[in-house]
């Protein structure tokens, strides 16, 4: 079997998008597919049996459909309108209250726009993405979200027919280990891009003096150095440190001399930094909207990004708990590359 990974220009801004792809590839190879990564934005793609999509645009897709060429797509959905990623998506009657809460407050912030006589503008914004989201997952042949609470989110949010393959997030379970003995673990740590979605502003604005170290390391996204600088005069505290950001390799010495790893973002499908951290011997704090619940269940601690006293009462639970040993364990029984790589190839086998 012979597969294109493909997302255009995805080497251009390092991230867990970009590690998901790599990883997956990797990995399937030891399952003996051939499989090649693409960031380039022309690809033969008549010379594979399939194309995995990162992320394409549907002139690509429409380019394998006229190839002949099955493509499945890895959504990375996260929805504006649905940001509790709570366990409620079991019953009819619950997903279709969630669905028409999601559509309030999407109508809400569009009344908040006209007030702001902004409506024509927001509607174009806010729709566009969503219609894009629509049309690249409908001419797929197979999605393959996250978690179940992914896949029900991208039905319930756009009506999406295609049907869904679950492929979990994953980590490196070689690379990302316990540290050899006892050391002790003096700071908290952020790792990720800085950038206005990962909410490191928020993370600072909660931080005060009763807190420990905190240790921010990342990059600031090119797409968005004002917040960076902001990040930057706002981290005036003698326990906040912003760092620059590290090669991936260098993440798991950071993470074993840390005893809590903070994630408060205002989304995120898992968060891969909250799986490394754990099997480095974090305990995990870690943002309530998205969907990182279906993989930390109640070994984690949760925050409201928008509300900075669950961001503080979140991290003195975590810094003052013991670790949180079973969370490591749940990790490499269901969340490593060969997890993803296996599950992957299964979605690969129902295409074909």
């Amino acid at each position: 079997m012979r597969v294109l990974l493909w997302m255009i220009d995805g080497d251009t801004i390092p991230g867990g998008h970009r590690v998901q792809l790599e990883q997956t590839a990797r990995f399937l190879c030891e399952l003996g597919v051939e499989a090649e990564v693409s960031y380039q934005g022309e690809m033969p793609v008549e010379n594979f049996d399939i194309v995995h999509s990162f992320g394409l645009p549907p002139q690509r897709l429409r380019r394998c459909r006229q190839a002949r060429v099955p493509v499945v797509v890895s959504p990375i959905y996260w929805a504006r309108s649905y940001t509790e990623g709570e366990d409620r998506t079991h019953t009819t009657k619950v997903e279709a209250a969630r669905s028409l809460m999601g559509r309030m407050r999407y109508g809400a912030s569009l009344w908040r726009e006209t007030v702001r006589g902004r409506a024509s503008y927001a509607c174009e914004e806010k729709n566009k993405r969503l219609t894009y989201c629509r049309i690249t997952y409908e001419m797929s042949d197979l999605l393959l979200p996250n978690s179940q609470l992914e896949a029900q989110i991208i039905i319930a949010d756009l009506g999406v027919t295609t049907p869904c393959h679950v492929v979990p997030n994953a980590v490196d379970a070689a690379r990302f280990t316990l540290p050899d003995g006892e050391i002790k673990r003096p700071y908290a740590l952020f790792a990720g891009r800085l950038e206005p979605h990962k909410n490191q502003l928020g993370l600072i604005r909660a931080w005060n003096g009763d807190l420990p170290l905190l240790k921010i390391v990342g990059q600031a996204h090119p797409h968005h150095p004002a917040y960076y600088a902001k990040c930057q005069k706002e981290a005036r505290a003698k326990n906040i440190e912003i760092l620059p950001g590290v090669l991936h390799d260098e993440l798991p010495t950071l993470y074993q001399g840390a005893k809590i790893h903070v994630l408060p973002s205002w989304y995120e499908t898992t968060g891969l930094v909250s799986l490394e951290a754990a099997l480095c011997g974090c305990n995990i704090v870690t943002t309530d909207r998205g969907f990182s619940r279906e993989y930390f269940q109640d070994l984690a601690w949760y925050c409201d990004p928008a509300q900075p006293e669950t961001i503080r009462l979140a991290v003195k639970k975590a810094w003052q708990a013991p670790f949180q040993a079973p969370l490591r364990e749940r990790i490499l029984d269901s969340y490593t590359w060969r997890h993803t790589a296996r599950a992957t190839l299964k979605g690969y086998q129902m295409v074909l």
